[in-house]
């Protein structure tokens, strides 16, 4: 089954609207790792580096958000049964970066929300 562009968009908005607050640098990482590894073993080294750090603690909290790490995993799962696994992982990982770019000055109207796609996050701009 081949994942279409515009549902790859959503589940990025929808993953974004997941992330914490302090996200960026994680986002950043992961992009930087599939851009290091374009092979399926690239996929699923991310997915582990991904489960490592919802089990990593901080000041006793998690480093990355359990429900955002949660949306990753299940959504790069099912990339990585695709067609060019690696460049659909990048481009979800770019989009959930721009995404959360435009949440971020934005995250208490989109607090608690979850965005079901991109015109849940054009409705919070707009709204702003």
């Amino acid at each position: 089954m081949t994942r279409s562009k515009e549902k790859l968009i959503d589940d990025a908005v929808l993953a974004a609207s997941l992330a914490g607050e302090k996200s960026s640098t994680q986002i950043n990482s992961f992009i930087t790792m599939i851009r290091s590894d374009q092979s399926v073993f690239g996929v699923k080294k991310l997915m582990l580096y991904i489960s490592r750090q919802m089990g990593r603690k901080e000041k006793k909290q998690p480093i990355l958000n359990e429900k955002f790490g949660k949306q990753l995993l299940e959504t790069i799962g099912e990339l990585s049964n695709e067609e060019n696994p690696s460049t659909l992982v990048e481009n979800y990982l770019t989009f959930i970066k721009w995404s959360y770019e435009a949440l971020k000055d934005r995250r208490d109207p989109a607090k608690g929300k979850e965005l079901k796609g991109l015109n849940d996050l054009i409705k919070v701009i707009k709204e702003q």
